[in-house]
């Protein structure tokens, strides 16, 4: 009895410690997404240095301290490491985003908010300082 009894306890066990963890989806944004290129968010406390050492055919172009996180061209084996790794918090597919249209009416422009706007919006801010006088 006690050898069906510790039988059944394996049994039970096996496919719990052997399933594999998901997979982190990788994020998309609305531009144009830019092959091979992606941006990746640490969680607190990971070790960069680690995270590193497991990238091959990678080349980091970006390291931020203030995110925790860095950007760089990455291969398929690499996007898939970060997406199985527990130390990745996301990652996101490197984008082309564009701002919109210079305004150069300014007398009739007429701004009218729209109340049910940024619903599900994330907002970027361009570091550009308009210039309200003519040259």
């Amino acid at each position: 009895m006690r050898f069906l009894t510790t039988l059944l306890a394996l049994f039970l066990a096996v496919p719990t410690l052997s399933a594999p963890s998901p997979l982190l989806d990788v994020e998309q944004s609305a531009g144009p997404a830019v092959h091979g290129r992606y941006i990746v968010k640490l969680k607190n406390g990971a070790s960069k240095a680690k995270i590193f050492k497991q990238l091959r055919n990678s080349n980091v172009t970006h390291d931020w301290n203030v995110i925790h996180g860095f950007a760089g061209q990455l291969d398929e084996d690499a996007v898939d490491v970060l997406r199985a790794s527990p130390d990745v918090d996301y990652i996101a597919q490197d984008a082309i985003m564009h701002t919109l249209e210079l305004a150069t009416h300014f007398a009739n422009f007429v701004h009218k908010y729209n109340t049910t706007g940024g619903k599900g919006v994330d907002i970027y801010i361009v570091g550009a300082q308009p210039s309200l006088s003519r040259r």
